[in-house]
C-alpha cells in the first residue's frame, strides 16, 4: 500500500512553483493534508513539502529542501538549498535558515541559523518528549554550529561557528537558559 498520497494546496496570488516540488501527505502521521502558501512565494526545484504545513507571504524555499508536517514559516523568510526541517517547525518572520531544523524548534524573527538545531535524545520513558530548542530574535547561528536539547538562545545572541551549545552551559554563558517545555517559551535559569 501506498504510504503517501498528494496533499490538498491552497495558494496565494503571484506565487512561483517549480513542477518538481511534491507535495505530500503522509498516511502515518496524520498532521492534515492542507498545505497553505502565502502570496509572492517562490518554491525552488525538488522541495517536499508536508501536509499542515503554512508558508507565510514573500517566502523562498530554494533547492531540494524538507518541510515536514505542521511546519509554519514566517512572512519573508528564506530557506536555503538542502535545508531540511521537521515536524511542527515555528519560523518567524524576516528569517534566513540553512541546515537541520529537529522536530518542534522554535525560531523567533530576524534570525539567521546556519548551524544544526537538535534533539539530546535521552531515554526519558514513559513517552515524554524532549523539549525542543527556543532560538530568540535576531539570533545569529554561523554555519556549523550546532545547538542541542531543551535550551532557549537569548535575543540577539551571536553563536559562532563550530560552536557547540548545550544545556551544560546554563549557568555559564548568559546567551543560555534552559527551557521549561512549553511551545514557544523559554524559563530564565535560576542562579
Amino acid at each position: 500500500m501506498d504510504h503517501f498520497k498528494r496533499s490538498r494546496l491552497k495558494k496565494g496570488t503571484g506565487c512561483r512553483i517549480a513542477r518538481s516540488v511534491c507535495f505530500l501527505e503522509s498516511d502515518c502521521h496524520g498532521a492534515g493534508s492542507l498545505v497553505s502558501i502565502g502570496n509572492g512565494v517562490v518554491l525552488r526545484e525538488g522541495s517536499i513539502i508536508y501536509g499542515g504545513v503554512t508558508i507565510g507571504n514573500n517566502v523562498t524555499v530554494d533547492h531540494y529542501c524538507v518541510i515536514r508536517e505542521g511546519t509554519a514559516i514566517g512572512d519573508g523568510t528564506r530557506i536555503m538549498n538542502y535545508t531540511d526541517i521537521g515536524r511542527d517547525v515555528r519560523i518567524g518572520r524576516d528569517c534566513r535558515i540553512a541546515g537541520f531544523l529537529a522536530n518542534r524548534v522554535v525560531i523567533g524573527c530576524g534570525t539567521s541559523c546556519f548551524g544544526s538545531i537538535l534533539h539530546v535524545y535521552g531515554s526519558h520513558g514513559g513517552g515524554r518528549v524532549e523539549e525542543a530548542p527556543v532560538i530568540g530574535d535576531g539570533v545569529v547561528v554561523a554555519r556549523g554550529a550546532v545547538l542541542a536539547g531543551g535550551i532557549r538562545i537569548a535575543d540577539g545572541a551571536r553563536i559562532r561557528a563550530g560552536e557547540v551549545i548545550s544545556p551544560a552551559m546554563a549557568d555559564s554563558d548568559p546567551r543560555v537558559s534552559i527551557a521549561d517545555g512549553s511551545p514557544g517559551e523559554a524559563a530564565q535559569n535560576s542562579r
